[in-house]
């Protein structure tokens, strides 16, 4: 019998996070997925990060420093994929 592939998944909930302009910013999200999959590596990616921050796919840490451009309240949209077709996202406002 093959195994069948299981997307990842959110195993605790990101509470909000505040960046500060011009501030050093680390948060590290792998910490929130997992996958049961033996041997699967989840890669991570985000779209509509602020101006100034930007996110490590292999290691899941978003570092950064926003800019001006980026006051204000940012919709952000994380994605795992475990490269085997197996993802899921979550939307962060």
């Amino acid at each position: 019998m093959g195994n069948v592939n299981d997307d990842p998944t959110i195993t605790t909930p990101i509470s909000d996070r505040t960046a500060t302009e011009d501030a050093s910013f680390t948060f590290n999200v792998s910490n929130h997925f997992s996958d049961s999959d033996v041997g699967d590596t989840l890669a991570f990616f985000a779209t509509g990060l602020p101006t100034g921050l930007s996110i490590n796919s292999q290691t899941g840490i978003i570092t950064g420093s926003p800019t001006n451009a980026a006051v204000g309240t940012s919709t952000i949209t994380i994605t795992a994929s475990d490269g085997n077709g197996g993802t899921i996202m979550i939307t962060l406002i």
